[in-house]
């Protein structure tokens, strides 16, 4: 498994030192510039995410990676506005290059961005309802590609603006989330991991966070 690919893996389980020491001397790797970004999100130290970020988008402004962590650093600085516009931007990129999964993941961008308390209201039902329309589109386009881990990232996103709108379906949603989570822990790796960990999901989940996200919204 190449270290750059586990020091994500790493920092989906919130193992954040361990992530660290793998992406040591990995800097001016390409296969390691989301993960080490990710890191310094995680840790708080934005203003070196967007350093990186810049340097890259100099070359490649177009990048989907670029417009991803964008859209998280922007979101991490409280900025929906910015969010919203590198959500459009990736979902531009998306269908230019005819990639259904990044069409996915603007439409979750963009239901996180419409989500965020300092979110604009544009619509007469206001950011919830946006968000909730972006979440459920994520929601449909994961399920159609298969992709269950990032189908359920979205229904716990969609959870979380149910609850806070009072609605009724914010319980369902979390179940469902809270299901595959579960159920991907035991099901096979489709990579190979170290020597004498447990080739299993549970190692690609973000099994730190999620979970108790759920059972929150869940009590």
């Amino acid at each position: 498994l190449p270290l750059a690919v586990l020091a994500e893996l790493r920092l989906r389980q919130g193992r954040t030192e361990e992530a660290e020491k793998l992406l040591h001397g990995m800097e001016d790797e390409p296969a390691a510039f989301a993960t080490i970004v990710r890191l310094h999100l995680e840790r708080g130290n934005l203003e070196h995410a967007g350093a990186m970020l810049d340097r890259r988008a100099a070359h490649a402004p177009e990048d989907p990676e670029v417009l991803m962590l964008g859209g998280e650093l922007a979101l991490a600085e409280a900025d929906p506005k910015a969010a919203t516009t590198a959500a459009e931007r990736l979902a531009a990129v998306a269908r230019k290059l005819a990639r259904a999964d990044l069409e996915a993941e603007a439409a979750l961008l963009a239901g996180e961005a419409a989500a965020h308390p300092a979110a604009p209201r544009s619509t007469a039902g206001g950011p919830a309802s946006d968000a909730e329309h972006h979440l459920v589109d994520a929601v449909a386009r994961f399920a159609a590609l298969d992709f269950p881990y990032e189908e359920a990232r979205a229904r716990l996103a969609l959870a979380r603006v149910q609850a806070a709108a009072g609605s009724p379906f914010a319980l369902a949603s979390a179940r469902s989330a809270r299901e595959v989570f579960e159920r991907l822990r035991e099901a096979p790796l489709p990579l190979d991991d170290q020597p004498g960990e447990p080739r299993t999901y549970a190692n690609f989940c973000a099994v730190n966070h999620t979970p108790v996200d759920t059972e929150k919204l869940l009590s």
